[in-house]
């Protein structure tokens, strides 16, 4: 008897620890299909000859024109479309002391992806997983764009600036003029981001854009934004979702209560002036009005909390039916502990 009742209290325990770890996003993708292809132009035009950088040329033009053409003609300043310029331009690229500098933490970082592309080809799964009609990219590419970007999306493609992810400590990194790249910009240089900064690329480009209204409908679409790259990477902590240190991610689910209360009480929530929402939702040193420790892009951050409210009481709706939720519904739902 005693036997039977251990075995007996032993499935109820893992009952109860298996339903309290239980993830509504956290779904079974074992069965799709990611057909997206990678491409390291960067480590292949490093070790090609002249000839075969023609070539290559050639081809990535065909394959990815309008993502290559971009981050070489408008990010780099190599003309693609001349061969001769465009070897004589490469050559001069890879030449630069700095560029050499580049090369070589980037080599030392980046030899190996196999990580980040098992993570991207799940987080794409994911994706058709909760947007079955949804476009897919074909290719992802990794460039050396020279701190342009981090990750940009186009309609078929998304490209990925490796050196943006080499880590706030890194050399090159601690090289970069302050006056073109801030600190706060420096210490969100970090690969722990990569995959996410992808994702939220794609969604934002093909799935999910914010709108440019008033802050209330604002918050609510960045919300919703933050919450497909939730369900598209349903186990990565919840601080890399919104692009939060661990420290800053901790700040504001401490505080979400104030910052609700302030953005009520100085009367934010149908303002619509762009300059004064910027720090709220784009990339700052902190939000203003509020304590210097406190993250940038709060209105995503209280956006997010109310999407992920109204879903916990909403078991029954798919993250495709949510984008159709109007803004108001979800905001007269939201409440706080």
């Amino acid at each position: 008897m005693i036997h039977l009742r251990l075995i007996f209290s032993f499935f109820v325990l893992l009952f109860f620890v298996t339903s309290c770890g239980n993830n509504p996003l956290d779904v079974d993708v074992s069965t799709i299909k990611s057909n997206v292809r990678f491409v390291h132009v960067d480590s292949i035009y490093r070790t090609s000859t002249d000839q075969e950088r023609q070539k290559l040329n050639r081809t990535f033009l065909k394959s990815f024109n309008e993502l290559y053409r971009f981050t070489y003609e408008k990010g780099l300043k190599i003309n693609t479309r001349v061969d001769t310029t465009f070897i004589n331009q490469l050559n001069q690229f890879y030449s630069d002391p700095y560029i050499k500098e580049v090369e070589v933490e980037l080599k030392k970082s980046f030899s190996d992806l196999s990580s980040e592309k098992n993570q991207i080809h799940d987080a794409f799964k994911h994706l058709k997983y909760h947007f079955p009609k949804a476009k897919q990219p074909n290719n992802i590419v990794f460039f050396n764009a020279l701190f342009s970007y981090n990750a940009i999306a186009t309609n078929d493609d998304i490209g990925v600036g490796l050196e943006w992810y080499l880590g706030y400590g890194n050399k090159v990194v601690k090289k970069l003029p302050a006056q073109n790249v801030y600190e706060y910009m420096k210490q969100g240089m970090e690969r722990k981001f990569m995959v996410r900064d992808i994702v939220f690329q794609w969604v934002y480009a093909h799935i999910q854009a914010p709108t440019n209204s008033k802050f209330a409908e604002d918050m609510i679409s960045w919300g919703k934004l933050l919450y497909c790259i939730e369900a598209a990477m349903p186990q990565v902590e919840k601080a890399i979702i919104c692009r939060y240190s661990a420290e800053k991610f901790k700040w504001a689910e401490e505080n979400e209560k104030k910052i609700w209360n302030y953005f009520v009480d100085q009367k934010l929530l149908f303002k619509s002036d762009e300059m004064f929402k910027l720090g709220y939702f784009n990339e700052a040193p902190q939000s203003a009005g509020l304590p210097k420790e406190s993250p940038d892009r709060l209105g995503q951050f209280i956006g997010w909390k109310m999407v992920q409210k109204y879903m916990n009481s909403h078991t029954d709706l798919t993250v495709d039916q949510l984008l159709k939720v109007p803004f108001a519904e979800i905001m007269q739902a939201y409440k706080i502990d």
